[in-house]
């Protein structure tokens, strides 16, 4: 395959090969492409391919499902603190709801 390229971008790929980022014109234009791809990847696509590499190993991090939900594990469980006050206001939103629905 024969490719015409701006001078410039000429200038550009030689700097690259030279300066050692890359071997060849063919490894730096797979590197473009692969970088290209992930890129303007479809987003469920990339989800769907995270939960299925999770579902194979068990992760300490990374996105996973959980009952039906996307949920993304860092690896560090939560403070104590931060749980209960998230139960703490869920429970008073709760009540709320339930009051304000009363006749």
């Amino acid at each position: 395959m024969h490719i015409d390229i701006a001078p410039e971008t000429e200038r550009l790929v030689r700097d690259e090969i030279n300066s050692g980022h890359f071997r060849s014109v063919d490894e730096m234009i797979q590197a473009a492409v692969e970088t290209w791809r992930e890129r303007n990847a479809d987003p469920a696509r990339l989800i769907g391919e995270a939960i299925l590499d999770n579902q194979q190993q068990e992760p300490r991090s990374g996105m996973v499902e959980e009952n039906g939900l996307l949920v993304y594990r860092t690896g560090n469980p939560l403070p104590t603190r931060v749980v209960d006050e998230a139960i703490q206001r869920s429970r008073e939103a709760r009540s709320l709801h339930l009051i304000s629905s009363l006749p």
